[in-house]
């Protein structure tokens, strides 16, 4: 099911399934989430990654000394949230564990997704909250994908992300087939500018960056629409990434909390470098889309 959230400047649609951003239309009526027009490329718009982000090594972990098998980030953006409360500018849904999450990841928890509009911002938070009675070990991100304004021939090589007051950070490589190598290099982001480039795609993948703010921008000086991305201090990580063609009109800027393994090591979630939540408490995740228009 379908709901919408809309004023006059900006028209939201969320998913119950995944309770996913699959729309975000401005007052000139601009779609500013990838809608997949052709049946290529990726499938999604903005799915939420929980309780992992990225691939889990043969899909396979252990917990408690029992196997697990758990797809490529994680369950929740494939599953019903119930919804909690809406009304014509905010909505509240909700997944808790159930008999088919515990399958999957042997835990008492419960995701809640809150969606506000004021204007043209967007607001998204993400609270998990531990509800067993073991420490929860999980990770969060979320994966939006934006249009990229082709409208005046505009290219992939013609926008840039913005990073407030950072002329460098750290990148971790992908290794093994997209997990993450444990060794980082600096990299350098002149003027504080990442320049969006289909070679560098092709050749890394998914750009992996700590160390670049809360803040990041997405723009271009041959696109109308722009796109302002804040985030709490508890997403380091923040991930660059879009399928492998020019053809594929959109990048995906992703503040995640954690990071995958080395792919060489097996998954154990009781050692595993994750975020982890004790008994009883909860973490919010929260982000600010400001969507607009440059002229």
């Amino acid at each position: 099911m379908n709901y919408k959230l809309q004023n006059d400047r900006l028209s939201v649609t969320i998913s119950s399934l995944g309770a996913e951003l699959v729309s975000a239309v401005g007052e000139d009526g601009f779609e500013y989430i990838w809608q997949n027009p052709t049946g290529e490329f990726w499938g999604g718009h903005a799915p939420l990654l929980f309780p992992h982000c990225g691939r889990i090594l043969n899909s396979e972990y252990t917990y408690g000394g029992e196997g697990y098998e758990m797809g490529i980030h994680g369950f929740a953006r494939k599953m019903e949230f119930e919804l909690v409360s809406q009304d014509n500018n905010s909505l509240v849904l909700s997944l808790k564990s159930n008999e088919e999450t515990k399958k999957i990841y042997p835990f008492e928890f419960e995701l809640i997704a809150e969606y506000r509009i004021a204007g043209n911002l967007l607001f998204a938070y993400f609270t998990v909250q531990n509800n067993d009675k073991n420490v929860l070990p999980y990770m969060f991100g979320w994966h939006p994908g934006f249009n990229l304004d082709d409208k005046n021939g505009a290219k992939t090589e013609d926008f840039y992300v913005e990073f407030d007051g950072v002329s460098e950070c750290l990148c971790y490589p992908l290794q093994n087939g997209g997990f993450v190598a444990p060794d980082a290099y600096t990299y350098s982001l002149p003027n504080g500018k990442y320049q969006l480039s289909e070679e560098e795609n092709a050749r890394e993948g998914t750009m992996i960056f700590v160390g670049t703010g809360s803040r990041a921008k997405l723009i271009s000086p041959k696109s109308e629409h722009g796109v302002s991305l804040s985030y709490f201090d508890n997403l380091p990580y923040f991930c660059i990434w879009k399928w492998e063609s020019a053809d594929a009109k959109y990048i995906c800027l992703e503040p995640w909390s954690d990071v995958p393994g080395d792919g060489i090591e097996p998954e154990n979630f009781d050692t595993k470098k994750m975020s982890r939540l004790p008994t009883g408490e909860f973490e919010i995740y929260g982000y600010k889309v400001h969507f607009w228009k440059l002229f």
